[in-house]
């Protein structure tokens, strides 16, 4: 009701400016001007431009200005500013109508070129390797423009049908060397690199980019273009052509870009769908180290944090608001709230709900792209895990579907790999584990630096390959100081028997300032502590856990971790006890064959493997 009233207030608010002839907003007074907002910004500072505030004791107050005063301005100030008339006074507007319709389009086509897949006759084998971006003059606060414009090459270049695209992740920062990409090349087969520089001045961006052979590191073709930033659609889109025409002059720009008008066409709209993306796929904490950051009082902010994810939520609905045809803002809002189950952060079934109802939107507008196609099989992965729904096949249909038509894109390749893994959860076929690891193991060597490979870790962890485990949460973490990564890397010290390193990790989780990890510590601590024998650290341990969470344990796995404990402890009667009742609860029994492999190599089951009643219960 609340954002009902709200969004009636702007509406009729924005009609009564208009009808006096009011510029309601910063991006309205620019627009008029024909100038940044920048530029907009020094002008009331330095020059007196008329501008007013609903609030006049707040700088950040929002901004209205009369269209009559800005005139009387321009006419004043004509001798100390580069005098542009106000646009729609402009004596080319009404000729040019046509032509500036044309440029809407074309920068609509360079969003959609982004997400669609496209026929062509690309000759088959070509691989584009895209090397980390260059990027100067961008603040702390506009990193979010570097990460999204390199996602734009990336991923439309994907769509390209025989041309396959390595992204700058896999091309590591300390491999800039001519030798060491030499080496890359060959490995990877990659046919030329594509080595991009991105500069910005103020409201001035540029793009330069180059393709250069890897055999002996010759520039074959470069390019710059420059222009304002927000018809940074236009930049992408001169670049992206100069790149295909060189890569086949065959090509016309007709079979690379095709008109979509339902895609956005507001730069501010796409920003803010930037952002919302930075915000959700990125580490804010300045520390990757929790008990540091708890020490200094910080809260720390891991990847995924229901924190990040409100944020991204207040974006993507910015992004809607102001263009209600951008499709991947309602995907991306989906995403947000299909955490709130992924994550447990309110485990009810109204924020499945909530997504559904964005991503049928969404299909309305363009359902052609791979965000729709890893949001709707997530959401259909959450419903069969989380609320026992019959989704599962349905998931693993789409994913094998999605992973022809896109597949370079992130989390496709580890989502096939989990529906593979859930498979061999249910009836153990090692094939099917098999091509889990396999699957997300080509994701992993597509996109490195994800939180999607804390699968890929689990999976190599069951499998008794600990070395490749850690390595890869180390590389998660060079990408993301997340709290998973780091809670996997303590799992799996404890199953190679590393336990000194597995109670440091567990113990810094005790401390943080969140009850669900501090549990999913304690339980670790216990299964550590009983290995080593410690009968009274166990039960300090467990009545620890007692106090936090007096009810119930907060855990699903609880009763297995328990098993674990008093089996390790030798309280055999309440370890089977435990046990048994673990795999009679038939979600549990959904993934039987991945608790298996738990249990396989958790030694505190050693001293009751040979026994009968064992063998029964796994059996």
């Amino acid at each position: 009701m609340i954002v009902l009233f709200k969004n009636s207030y702007r509406l009729s608010k924005k009609v009564e400016m208009r009808d006096k002839e009011i510029l309601d907003s910063w991006k309205d007074i620019s627009v008029y001007l024909g100038r940044g907002i920048k530029t907009c910004y020094r002008w009331e500072k330095e020059l007196g431009l008329p501008v007013h505030r609903i609030n006049q004791d707040s700088p950040a107050s929002r901004v209205f200005a009369y269209k009559s005063e800005i005139n009387e301005w321009l006419k004043e100030r004509a001798n100390q500013i580069d005098v542009k008339k106000p646009f729609l006074e402009r004596k080319w507007v009404i000729s040019g109508l046509a032509s500036v319709t044309a440029l809407l389009l074309i920068a609509a086509a360079v969003i959609y070129f982004s997400y669609r897949k496209y026929s062509s006759s690309y000759p088959a084998g070509l691989v584009i390797g895209v090397l980390p971006f260059e990027n100067s003059n961008f603040s702390e606060y506009e990193q979010y423009l570097p990460v999204g414009i390199r996602k734009f090459f990336t991923n439309s270049f994907s769509r390209i049908d025989n041309l396959k695209v390595i992204p700058s992740t896999v091309l590591d920062k300390n491999n800039d060397s001519y030798k060491a990409l030499k080496n890359i090349s060959e490995k990877l087969k990659i046919t030329y690199f594509l080595k991009i520089k991105l500069e910005k001045n103020e409201n001035i961006l540029k793009i330069s980019a180059q393709l250069i052979q890897p055999e002996n590191n010759k520039i074959i073709w470069k390019k710059e273009s420059v222009d304002r930033l927000e018809n940074i659609f236009f930049l992408l889109e001169d670049i992206s052509q100069g790149i295909h025409k060189r890569l086949n002059p065959d090509v016309s720009p007709g079979s690379i870009l095709s008109f979509n008008e339902k895609m956005t066409k507001d730069y501010a709209a796409f920003d803010d769908y930037l952002k919302a993306n930075y915000i959700l796929n990125s580490s804010k904490g300045e520390n990757d180290n929790p008990i540091k950051l708890y020490n200094r009082g910080k809260y720390y902010q891991g990847r995924w944090t229901r924190e990040s994810n409100a944020l991204a939520i207040n974006l993507f609905s910015q992004a809607i608001e102001l263009d209600e045809n951008f499709a991947q803002a309602y995907i991306g809002l989906a995403r947000c709230y299909a955490n709130y189950v992924n994550f447990n952060w309110d485990f009810k079934r109204e924020w499945l709900t909530k997504a559904d109802d964005l991503m049928a939107k969404a299909a309305t507008i363009n359902p052609d792209c791979p965000e729709y196609y890893s949001t709707l099989i997530q959401i259909y992965l959450i419903k069969y895990m989380a609320f026992n729904e019959n989704t599962k096949d349905k998931a693993f249909k789409l994913a094998q579907e999605a992973i022809q038509k896109y597949p370079g894109h992130s989390n496709l390749y580890a989502q096939v790999g989990y529906c593979y893994y859930l498979k061999f959860g249910e009836f153990g076929n090692e094939p099917d584990f098999n091509k889990a690891l396999e699957l997300n193991e080509e994701d992993y060597l597509l996109h490195p630096n994800q939180i999607n490979n804390i699968i890929f870790a689990e999976l190599l962890m069951l499998n008794q390959e600990y070395e490749k485990a850690l390595a890869v949460c180390h590389g998660i973490q060079g990408g993301d100081s997340s709290l998973m990564a780091n809670y996997r890397k303590g799992e799996i010290y404890y199953y190679m028997g590393d336990l000194e390193s597995s109670e440091a990790v567990f113990l810094q989780f005790e401390s943080i300032d969140d009850i669900d990890a501090q549990i999913f510590s304690l339980f670790n601590l216990g299964m550590i502590s009983a290995q080593k024998g410690n009968t009274s650290e166990v039960e300090r341990l467990l009545k620890k856990i007692e106090v936090i969470a007096p009810n119930k344990f907060n855990l699903f796995e609880d009763k297995l971790k328990l098993a674990s404990i008093y089996m390790g402890i030798g309280k055999k009667e309440l370890g089977y006890k435990f046990l048994e009742d673990f795999f009679a609860e038939e979600k549990n029994n959904r993934t039987r064959y991945v608790y298996h492999k738990y249990i396989e190599i958790d030694k505190n089951f050693d001293n009751c493997r040979d026994e009968e009643r064992f063998k029964n219960i796994i059996q």
